[in-house]
């Protein structure tokens, strides 16, 4: 599995002074007026240590809500500004109309007055049908950003000369520029061969560059060309991966089997770039309290690794699913414990109610040391009316989730208006039907808020059913405004 990364560096909150406490999202405490300090629920209050209760209603419930303006940004299908798409806002609290308007020239749009948390809807219609994406609870005073980043289709040419190995069948291209590696077949009877590639215009004339052939015994060999900025000629001689020790304790018990949990590795060439250099897979042995896996990969002196642990887990008809997947420096080795990462297991697929406007599905706790709940729940249904299709997409926070034993419910917002995109009783339900748990932890230890990762969770998210970490899944990588991710957990349906 290839692992892609990709930059977000948009703000996740920012902040007004003279505000009520616990009534201002934050990353730091450096995102505080003078006197506050950010609490580990991500909001501004008396002192890191005070109880401001859910990060994302809006305020203190003791105090006033806060009333501010909701910065919204709207990005097309490269990442460039769209304009004209209808916005939508209503009140988190008590669903009451805010603001249904339309995106500017260059793809934004600002709400006013915003007082207490918003739910915001994005809805781009065609000839075709519609395609809605709701981030729920936003907080006054945030931007909050719909789409994908700019990444434009490549379209410079680059010249990549090598040396040949007679090891070879063929070689991959890596670059830090373009998320899909080059394949070149090898040629035999000749020292070097060159190929063509393209890159995206952004980056192509700074980019790191690496070249990977494996062999049938199952060794991989690299050469890494460092910084380039055109043509590339590769020197040298190639050099054997380097061998990372990974280590597993917390094992639960009920996992399906230990050899059934899967470990992938990746290279990241740039924490700014949204690609990565070579991936490849480890098999864990031992258990069932602990494990150890063998990952091998090149050292380059490079940004780091992403490492992702896939836990399977037999229930029923249905086989859970859930993925750990963690930032860790160039060398040395990795040690995680596993169940205090996991978040409930989805044991059922997502069943959508159209007439009753929610979705529900069953989920267990996945043991005593585990988290209880995520940090954001993102969920996905397609239906059809006639000639048009629908896409509705809804980011929100874990208190939208309504749980009752084992089941679990979140709702579907019922707009203002009569609109033709709004799910109806007699539509039809079409393809797979979405549901993502995630969790996150900082660099420093900590659990992130909701309020922390929601301002660009579109673009973060992906709900495609087979590709569980693709360029656009991307929270490591983000930033998210001062808040540096270490670690996320995602717990997914996983389709029969």
């Amino acid at each position: 599995m290839k692992t892609l990364l990709l930059l977000l560096s948009l703000s996740a909150g920012c902040y007004q002074r003279d505000v009520a406490n616990c009534a201002v999202s934050c990353a730091t405490s450096s995102d505080c007026p003078d006197g506050l300090a950010c609490t580990t629920t991500g909001r501004c209050a008396t002192s890191e240590t005070t109880t401001c209760g859910a990060p994302t209603d809006g305020g203190d419930p003791d105090g006033p809500p806060v009333t501010g303006t909701i910065h919204v940004v709207a990005l097309d299908d490269r990442g460039l500004p769209a304009v004209g798409v209808r916005v939508i806002a209503m009140s988190s609290v008590d669903g009451s109309a805010i603001a249904d308007t339309t995106t500017l020239a260059d793809g934004t749009i600002d709400l006013d007055d915003v007082t207490g948390a918003a739910d915001i809807t994005v809805v781009v219609t065609n000839g075709s049908g519609s395609k809605l994406t709701t981030v729920r609870s936003v907080a006054p005073e945030t931007t909050v950003t719909f789409g994908r980043r700019r990444n434009e289709l490549p379209s410079v040419n680059r010249t990549v000369t090598f040396n040949t190995s007679s090891d070879a069948a063929n070689y991959f291209i890596h670059t830090s520029c373009n998320p899909t590696p080059t394949q070149v077949f090898a040629q035999s009877g000749v020292a070097t061969q060159s190929t063509t590639i393209q890159l995206d215009p952004t980056c192509a004339n700074d980019f790191d560059i690496m070249i990977v052939f494996g062999t049938q015994a199952f060794q991989s060999f690299f050469q890494f060309a460092g910084h380039a900025t055109g043509n590339v000629v590769f020197s040298g001689t190639y050099e054997l991966f380097t061998q990372t020790d990974a280590n597993f304790a917390e094992l639960p018990a009920d996992l399906v089997s230990v050899n059934n949990t899967s470990l992938t590795g990746a290279l990241i060439f740039r924490s700014a770039e949204p690609a990565t250099g070579p991936a490849t897979f480890g098999i864990l042995a031992g258990g069932p309290e602990s494990a150890t896996s063998l990952v091998n990969l090149p050292v380059t002196g490079s940004v780091g690794r992403e490492l992702h642990l896939a836990v399977a887990q037999a229930g029923d008809e249905f086989e859970r699913f859930q993925q750990i997947a963690e930032r860790v420096p160039p060398q040395g080795n990795y040690n995680l414990a596993v169940e205090p990462n996991l978040l409930p297991w989805i044991t059922s697929d997502p069943v959508v109610d159209l007439a009753g406007r929610a979705i529900t599905w069953s989920q267990l706790a996945p043991g005593p040391e585990a988290r209880t709940s995520g940090d954001l729940v993102a969920t996905e249904i397609n239906y059809t009316r006639g000639g048009l299709a629908f896409r509705w997409r809804i980011i929100a926070p874990p208190s939208a989730v309504t749980t009752t034993g084992t089941d679990a419910r979140i709702a579907l917002l019922d707009l203002p208006g009569d609109e033709v995109f709004e799910p109806r009783a007699t539509d039809t339900l079409v393809g797979l039907q979405h549901l993502r748990i995630y969790g996150f932890t900082s660099t420093a230890g900590a659990q992130v808020s909701y309020a922390q990762v929601s301002p660009t969770a579109d673009l973060a998210v992906s709900m495609a059913p087979f590709d569980r970490f693709k360029v656009t899944e991307s929270f490591l990588t983000s930033g998210l405004g001062n808040v540096d991710l270490a670690r996320m957990t995602v717990t997914l349906n996983k389709p029969n």
